[in-house]
């Protein structure tokens, strides 16, 4: 049996020239954002230790204040422009440690500045994102399709970006991987620029603009009472905050510990969790969820399992096993959870009820990461990577036993079109 590779949705997406031109801008910048993630961490680790979880929890809580203050204003802004914008601002930011080291040593205070800064940005990145690929993707087959490739693109960058790191460590000082990220900023923005005859100036009339805590009342208005939809989103809050304990802080601690100063390893860790992720995502694009609730149970037991392994794992080889098998339920959970909340709720109330879930998502993930540093003062790396795979093997087993014979929702008929919804005010 040969394979088709014109049968296959992402591949379909691609043939489409402005998904095609977004998509490669997006690849670059992908890449980037990892290779910046794993040499912030591993700089910070060096500098501070476990505290370095600090850092990453100002950087989740960056994200929530943004998303939920400044998305609410980028909601008005032409989102062509806003990604071009901010991919500039990105880049230039990213550079400032590259040229500091020139004149003095890197320190700890303008890792902080430079990092939040950048996580703020991506709060009008993201909404300016989705709201372009509505009026790139006409149909619903499309969009749905370029969907998946924009979530296959992060996994992709998962594997090539720490598989760059443990390659170029030795050639390039851990500094300028920031460098490498800027250029990756410079590719996104230029891709941008080249869709301007596809993305023509987008008149926003002037609306009052909802104030923060009444646009996530609206979205937990609309899911309460609903025990299933409930589960969905608070035990992904409560993965997601398990998951940002062990990725990428707590493999940092464990590498350090284990293999000291050898940051090769760390990168190839994480390129084998960014190959498993990567597989899972495009076997699952390819194929229909007949039960997603089951599916997403699964898929957080499983990336439990592989966290529980790796905390007992010393030998380098069994260790990326580990994290290739946890990675393969990524896509498992964060699919089915998509697709159930797309099927769940109109357009209009769709994007009230994202606004909800990244409220919530971010705040589990923002109080985890404020605590991982106590945690891992106390405990050695393995114990507390173990403690966070049980608590993510726990949600996804509780999930399971409950709805794992519950079928996907029957999808809401479109009251707008997808690109005025993706518009709205929320």
């Amino acid at each position: 049996m040969s394979l088709n590779l014109n049968n296959l949705r992402l591949v379909r997406a691609l043939k489409h020239r402005p998904i095609f031109i977004l998509w490669m801008g997006e690849a670059f910048s992908a890449i980037g954002d990892e290779i910046y993630k794993v040499a912030l961490v591993w700089l910070a680790v060096h500098m501070v230790g476990a505290d370095a979880g600090y850092l990453a929890a100002g950087q989740a809580a960056a994200v929530l204040l943004f998303g939920l203050i400044g998305g609410i204003w980028a909601d008005h802004w032409d989102p062509r422009k806003t990604m071009l914008n901010v991919d500039l601002i990105r880049g230039a930011l990213v550079l400032i440690p590259v040229a500091w080291v020139y004149f003095s040593p890197l320190n700890l205070p303008l890792l902080i500045f430079v990092a939040l800064s950048v996580a703020s940005l991506s709060a009008f990145f993201e909404p300016a994102l989705q709201a372009v690929i509505p009026r790139l993707a006409p149909g619903r087959e499309l969009m749905q399709a370029t969907n998946g490739l924009m979530g296959t693109t992060s996994r992709l960058a998962r594997t090539v970006g720490p598989a760059l790191i443990g390659s170029l460590t030795g050639i390039l000082p851990t500094i300028h991987f920031f460098t490498l990220n800027a250029l990756t900023f410079v590719a996104s923005a230029y891709a941008v620029r080249k869709l301007k005859a596809e993305l023509p100036y987008t008149f926003l009339p002037n609306r009052p603009r909802v104030k923060p805590i009444a646009a996530v009342r609206a979205g937990f208005d609309l899911i309460r009472g609903n025990g299933p939809l409930q589960y969905v989103l608070y035990g992904k809050a409560v993965a997601s905050g398990c998951w940002n304990i062990v990725l990428p802080l707590g493999i940092a601690l464990l590498v350090q510990r284990t293999f000291p100063g050898d940051v090769r390893i760390y990168g190839w860790i994480l390129a084998a969790y960014g190959v498993g992720n990567l597989a899972s995502a495009l076997v699952l694009s390819n194929i229909t969820m007949n039960r997603p609730y089951r599916t997403m149970g699964l898929g957080f037991a499983l990336l439990g399992l592989g966290f529980l392994g790796l905390s007992l794992s010393a030998y380098l080889p069994l260790m990326l096993a580990c994290v290739a098998m946890a990675a393969v339920g990524g896509p498992m959970n964060d699919l089915a959870h998509i697709d159930i909340i797309q099927r769940s709720f109109r357009p209009e109330d769709l994007v009230r009820v994202v606004r909800f879930r990244l409220a919530v998502e971010f705040s589990g993930i923002t109080l985890s990461l404020l605590l991982a540093p106590s945690l891992f003062h106390w405990f050695s790396p393995q114990v507390v990577i173990g403690l966070a795979g049980l608590g993510t093997f726990a949600t996804g087993a509780l999930g399971f036993w409950r709805y794992r014979e519950r079928p996907a929702p029957p999808a809401k008929p479109a009251a707008m079109d997808s690109g005025s919804a993706a518009l709205l005010n929320i």
